[in-house]
């Protein structure tokens, strides 16, 4: 097997399993115990610095979430309290509610109607019908929980949000 073989089958393993197959290859190339330990400390520590790369750049991406959700949330609280904004601006995201409300149920009706054979239809594709339904149930609930939150999990997320604010 050659070298970046190995690396590839070892990455699926997990960082000890790495080390492991490296020490391996290590074996095949070089001959003293002192270069081996060497090599495979120095291994050990570019996977550390790789993994906290990893997590800290998975931290920023988060926070920045966090902000663009907070700053979408202030500006719908800003069209609602405005006295200039129109009425279909401050009923827009109501309207969006509604019509992915009847979409998902109006699809839930039919699977389980076609479930129970209660619906007799020509060769449904019930396979594009599930995909379509895993979107709809997605957007309905990001909407659901962006616009209809329960106020105490939103005054939880705030407090989160303020305190990760301050620490920045």
């Amino acid at each position: 097997m050659n070298i970046p073989g190995i690396i590839a089958s070892a990455m699926s393993g997990g960082a000890d399993k790495l080390i492991e197959k490296m020490g391996n290859v290590v074996d095949n190339l070089i001959t003293s115990k002192e270069e081996k330990e060497t090599l495979k400390i120095e291994l050990k520590k570019e996977i550390n610095r790789n993994n906290e790369t990893t997590e800290a750049e998975a931290t920023k991406r988060i926070e920045a979430e966090l902000k663009d959700i907070q700053g979408a949330r202030d500006a719908n609280a800003r069209i609602q309290e405005s006295d200039k904004a129109s009425w279909w601006a401050k009923n827009t995201a109501y309207f969006l509610d509604v019509f992915l409300g009847l979409i998902w149920g109006f699809v839930t009706i039919f699977l389980v109607m076609k479930a129970l054979n209660l619906i007799e239809s020509v060769k449904v594709d019930l396979t594009a019908i599930l995909s379509i339904y895993s979107t709809i149930t997605a957007m309905f609930m990001i909407s659901l929980n962006f616009h209809r939150g329960t106020s105490r999990s939103s005054q939880e997320k705030q407090k989160q949000l303020n305190d990760i604010l301050k620490n920045s």
